[in-house]
């Protein structure tokens, strides 16, 4: 059974977001945590499935709630402090890694690589298989030997996932993909407005009864674009 979390708020810089949490097969989110933070603040967040502890990192115009913290048994917990927290993941046996300005960092700060073309490092994804992870800001994405995957070409990328070795990418209004190595980078769907977050999940795992979700992309996987009016949609539903 496929879950999906996501954050969302009625004001964006009010301090406070909702966590969010549904089934994939039963489609009905509900409040978890609402983290008190505002939205337009936090960064990235990333949750322990298997602890329940949620993570997120932050940067913003106040200095104490910038960095990576943690939530876990009703209580905050301040990691790291840092004025460019822009990313954080948890890798499937429970190690916590973010990024801050243009460095990966593990829970005990200690620096795992860094990418030197990258500012601010937006997205970090870690794939078990291969036992890699890539790191998207502003133009580029990046995997952790300094490997160029994708340039978009001076069009800043929103949001970056990985599915069955293959990369996926939001930029402006398009989504598309590219392979681990930076081969076959082709553009899958086309939308008329802004996608700044995606979901990815595989084929057939998604029912609804919404009447008002949209088809999107062709037939090979299934997921979520979140565009800006705050609306989600369905791609290819069956």
């Amino acid at each position: 059974n496929q879950e999906l979390y996501f954050l969302e708020s009625a004001c964006q810089s009010c301090p406070g977001a909702k966590l969010m949490k549904t089934s994939i097969n039963n489609f009905n989110p509900q409040t978890i945590y609402i983290i008190p933070w505002s939205l337009n603040s936090i960064s990235d967040f990333s949750v322990n499935t298997s602890t329940g502890a949620i993570y997120w990192t932050s940067y913003g115009p106040i200095p104490s709630k910038n960095g990576l913290f943690k939530y876990e048994n009703n209580n905050i917990t301040t990691m790291f402090l840092y004025s460019s927290a822009g990313a954080v993941c948890v890798k499937p046996n429970g190690d916590v890694v973010w990024a801050e300005s243009n460095n990966v960092r593990d829970e005990q700060g200690n620096i795992l690589f860094t990418i030197s073309a990258i500012n601010n490092i937006e997205m970090l994804e870690y794939d078990n298989t291969t036992n890699t992870f890539f790191v998207g800001g502003s133009d580029f994405i990046f995997d952790d030997q300094g490997n160029l995957i994708y340039n978009s070409g001076g069009s800043t990328i929103l949001d970056m996932l990985m599915n069955n070795h293959l990369l996926y990418y939001s930029q402006n209004n398009t989504i598309g993909e590219v392979d681990f190595n930076g081969n076959n980078n082709r553009v899958i769907n086309i939308y008329g407005a802004s996608i700044p977050s995606m979901a990815i999940f595989e084929g057939g795992s998604i029912t609804t009864t919404n009447n008002n979700v949209t088809s999107l992309i062709p037939s090979h996987d299934y997921f979520y674009s979140v565009e800006n009016t705050g609306s989600i949609f369905l791609a290819n539903p069956s």
